[in-house]
């Protein structure tokens, strides 16, 4: 009986009796061993055999991950070790193994103590000038949640002044200004705290994270405060006896905004500038910060006689007193030891340079002012996006205006947040340090440990 027929191929079976034999010049077709009913039970077992050794591996990995992440640990230290050492130095006819390394001054002990139980020669040297030196930094508490952000620049060099804990209450409040919303500010405060009380398995690295987050919103909270901005819409406009003695005591127009703004730019540029005599009074010797204490003292007896005409005026006998001392200091000790009339000319220089930067340095400040600003705007835009563009519609209306809320909002923060975090930054990876002296250059310390 033919059963199929493919091209010139035809399939036929036979029906004889058992006792009977069949000889046909034809191929014999080999049957499966199983029918297919058969088959897809078997498919179906495998694949809830497989369900259920996959929900095992999960039990498993999460009770054995410890386990599994130190026997990472082992075999990474076993490579770091295997690099080590490749890289000693064979001494002695190759019997003695050389190798040379960084530690912090506040392990020698521990380090010395170690090396004794282990019979090992060693010898401990401090750095000599030219030497790389690794950096640690060692801020602690609230100034360490800073410290990634002076990493995406350079650490400093070795002797060098670590500024973070200079920059980050600058940075902290720069970044409340730019974003400027008090909304904005609780919302970011409340969500890292939420993840932080019912996040599992939150990582040490990401605890830092969440509390620089935690300040950052606090600060954009309260700078918020001072114009009343709470997602788009202005609190001071609420006719209650709270908000208006709130007003009274922290509310400030865009004429108040727009002058705070330089004044924290002239504030941090002067702190800047101190910073840099520090600096080249620990790394090189005092006389080398005098013509950095004169540009000092040149400008800030420039600003008092401004704001303080009474206490000092401009162009008076103390204050060209106070600038004679000042250009001397400038003109005459901007590079000790040299020739004085390269001194001079190099004086000149400094001046030109200090006239032309420092101007649009201070203006630079000004995106603090404008960041808030335009933020604010955008949100008043989305609120208003909302009300108007919602239907006339019981149901319907009520759901178009949150989800025109929510995602407008969500857009804003998006983008003032990635603006509050940049042009802060820039201010002080730029007008900061170059006003500090700031050189950096220095590689991380990275321990050869288990």
């Amino acid at each position: 009986m033919v059963i199929s027929r493919q091209a010139s191929r035809v399939y036929f079976v036979t029906v004889t009796g058992s006792s009977e034999e069949t000889d046909l010049d034809a191929e014999q077709a080999k049957l499966p061993p199983y029918s297919l009913e058969r088959v897809q039970v078997l498919c179906d077992e495998t694949e809830q055999a497989l369900a259920d050794n996959e929900e095992k591996m999960k039990v498993l990995a999460e009770r054995e991950i410890l386990s599994l992440r130190a026997a990472l640990k082992e075999v990474n230290t076993d490579m770091e070790f295997s690099k080590v050492m490749l890289n000693t130095e064979a001494t002695a006819g190759e019997k003695l193994m050389l190798l040379q390394g960084w530690a912090p001054a506040s392990r020698i002990g521990e380090i010395s103590e170690w090396l004794d139980a282990q019979h090992v020669y060693y010898e401990v040297t401090s750095p000599v000038p030219g030497d790389n030196v690794p950096i640690q930094l060692n801020n602690k508490g609230f100034f360490a949640w800073f410290e990634p952000i002076c990493k995406l620049y350079m650490l400093p060099k070795y002797n060098e002044l670590d500024l973070t804990p200079f920059f980050a209450p600058f940075f902290m409040v720069f970044f409340g200004l730019c974003l400027g919303d008090s909304g904005y500010g609780l919302f970011l405060f409340l969500g890292a705290t939420l993840y932080r009380l019912f996040a599992k398995n939150i990582s040490a690295a990401m605890r830092p994270v969440l509390s620089l987050v935690q300040v950052l919103a606090a600060s954009t909270f309260f700078c918020g405060l001072l114009t009343g901005t709470f997602f788009g819409a202005n609190i001071y406009d609420i006719d209650l006896p709270f908000f208006q003695k709130m007003k009274a005591a922290l509310f400030m127009d865009n004429n108040d905004m727009f002058q705070l703004s330089l004044i924290l730019g002239v504030v941090q540029i002067l702190f800047g500038m101190v910073l840099k005599a520090v600096n080249q009074g620990i790394q090189f010797g005092f006389k080398y910060a005098v013509a950095t204490i004169g540009w000092i003292i040149l400008l800030v007896s420039c600003g008092v006689g401004a704001l303080l005409p009474e206490v000092m005026p401009l162009g008076g006998t103390v204050h060209l007193c106070i600038l004679g001392v000042a250009a001397a200091m400038i003109f005459l000790y901007n590079s000790p030891g040299k020739n004085i009339f390269l001194n001079i000319g190099l004086g000149l220089w400094d001046s030109y340079n200090m006239a032309t930067g420092l101007l649009g340095d201070v203006l630079s400040y000004v995106r603090l002012f404008a960041l808030g600003l335009s933020g604010g705007i955008l949100a008043g835009v989305f609120n208003s996006l909302a009300v108007g563009m919602s239907p006339d519609n019981v149901i319907a209306g009520p759901i178009v205006m949150v989800l025109i809320f929510v995602i407008g909002h969500a857009i804003n923060i998006f983008m003032n947040v990635l603006g509050a975090m940049v042009h802060p930054m820039r201010l002080t990876f730029v007008e900061f340090f170059k006003n500090s002296g700031y050189e950096g250059g220095g590689k991380e310390y990275k321990p050869f440990k288990n």
